[in-house]
């Protein structure tokens, strides 16, 4: 009896490691396994990041610029971070085109620490909407203004046409009520990869 209780506690332990549950790619279920990126995946990006997500390491980074004027603060940046674009996107089950720009600066400065902005055009027309996070001045300032996810802030939205290089620029006011202009000039856009893909 005390030698059947152990071995029945490891054939449990065996069986819960071995069940590790449905595999696929979170945007198989999400957007019916084409490999874009979908409104799941998008779906956590309309709450800010925080600076240790912002500061993940990078998927094929390109050189940018940043020019950013936040709370009447001028910030300036240049380095290497991410800029993806992709025609066929979908966010809360809308077609949409994507871009997305991300930059790591450095960690507990009053310069730009981070920025992680991703803007939609829906195919059906209408504005362009924005999911945009960013630390500056030791501040944290959101903004989101696609339906579906919780609105913060307001702004007007600036993108290149699909297939085309260009800058993104973002002009509102945040969450808190700072007023915000960032422009990112990206080298490149690259193709983004599909959550869990």
């Amino acid at each position: 009896m005390s030698r059947s209780r152990p071995l029945a506690l490891a054939a449990g332990l065996v069986l819960l490691l071995g069940c590790g549950g449905d595999a696929r790619p979170a945007h198989d279920a999400a957007d019916g396994g084409e490999g874009t990126p979908s409104a799941t995946a998008d779906a956590q990006a309309s709450s800010a990041p925080s600076p240790s997500s912002a500061g993940a390491s990078l998927r094929d980074p390109v050189p940018l610029t940043i020019d950013a004027t936040i709370g009447g603060r001028r910030y300036q940046a240049r380095g290497m971070g991410e800029c993806t674009h992709t025609p066929e996107a979908s966010i809360y089950d809308v077609r949409a085109s994507q871009w997305a720009a991300r930059y790591q600066g450095e960690d507990g400065g009053d310069g730009l620490e981070y920025l992680n902005m991703t803007v939609w055009q829906p195919k059906a027309g209408g504005e362009k909407t924005v999911t945009l996070g960013a630390r500056a001045g030791g501040a944290d300032h959101r903004i989101s203004t696609t339906k579906g996810g919780q609105m913060q802030g307001r702004a007007t939205v600036q993108a290149p046409a699909d297939g085309a290089a260009g800058p993104l620029t973002v002009d509102g006011r945040a969450e808190g009520g700072a007023d915000v202009r960032v422009t990112v000039t990206c080298e490149r856009f690259t193709v983004p990869v599909a959550e869990g893909g």
